[in-house]
């Protein structure tokens, strides 16, 4: 009988060990849903922060020392961020924080994920479109469950991570395509003459065409020298760490003020001037806060 019994307990343990094992990857191979974001590996190093020419927040200028770790290729779509919202099946969380505004529009630009007979659908011809109108809520929710279905531990970049991936990995690039003239070559979404034929009276970036007035597919214009598209233009993107002052002195892995009202964005978008996309260049909004020009990429450390 003791024979039998220690059996089946053995059989039972390892049944529970691999329960264990497996756990993370349940979800996703239940679900069927995941659209895992094609990632980026960003070397370690060094780095030059902030800008002793720009604005106050964006000094003082100081050393910063990054480990190693991958950003998004591209910004979190319309139908990636759908997938995630029709798995939990709501759009809030449970202290009715939204985390997208579905009703979002302002002039020719709107949200294009909407709710029919229960389930959230993404406008004809948008799937591959960044998702705006997101929350900074939101989009750290969607950066939980993109961990909880794949094991894998994803979250928001700070704003340090960003500004180094921005760059490149060179110290005097001032926009995410720093190495590349856009009235020569389409290398970013902004203000430009496609948009001042719709509003004659914004400030654009004179004698450049990117084709696009409001949001553009990912992908549509090329990499930096990291390989990540869009980093600067197109939809701004929201950062993990709360807003504040930069530190003096040499700074490693840092992670922004402890508390804070604000949270960081960065990058600039469609709707704005070249003077507002330098990688340099900080802004900031209340965790709530949502627009027809802002979105977010996934970041993931790498593992030791």
């Amino acid at each position: 009988m003791n024979l039998i019994y220690n059996k089946q307990a053995t059989i039972l343990a390892a049944f529970f060990v691999v329960c264990a094992v497996l756990y993370p990857f349940l979800g996703y191979c239940r679900s069927g849903n995941v659209i895992e974001p094609n990632m980026i590996l960003i070397p370690e190093g060094f780095f030059i922060m902030g800008s002793r020419d720009g604005h106050s927040d964006e000094k003082p200028e100081h050393r910063v020392h990054l480990s190693a770790f991958y950003l998004g290729k591209y910004e979190v779509t319309n139908e990636e961020f759908a997938a995630f919202l029709n798995d939990l099946g709501k759009s809030t969380d449970g202290r009715g924080r939204a985390w997208i505004n579905l009703a979002g529009a302002w002039k020719g630009e709107r949200c294009r994920i909407e709710k029919s007979d229960g389930v959230f659908v993404v406008a004809a011809g948008y799937k591959k479109y960044p998702v705006s109108y997101v929350t900074w809520y939101g989009a750290r929710e969607y950066c939980g469950w993109l961990s909880r279905k794949t094991g894998k531990r994803y979250r928001l970049p700070t704003e340090a991570e960003w500004e180094y991936a921005a760059r490149g990995g060179d110290n005097e690039y001032r926009s995410g395509r720093g190495d590349i003239r856009p009235k020569e070559e389409k290398g970013e979404n902004i203000a430009d003459e496609s948009a001042k034929k719709v509003f004659p009276d914004w400030t654009i970036r004179n004698g450049y065409d990117d084709g696009y007035v409001y949001i553009a597919p990912v992908g549509s214009f090329g990499a930096n020298r990291f390989g990540l598209h869009d980093i600067t233009g197109n939809v701004s993107e929201w950062c993990r760490n709360w807003y504040g002052d930069y530190p003096v002195g040499i700074a490693t892995n840092p992670t922004g003020p402890w508390k804070g009202t604000d949270r960081a964005k960065r990058g600039g978008s469609w709707f704005d001037p070249p003077c507002d996309l330098g990688v340099t260049r900080r802004d900031h909004a209340v965790p709530a806060y949502c627009d027809f020009r802002l979105g977010f990429r996934v970041a993931r450390s790498v593992k030791k």
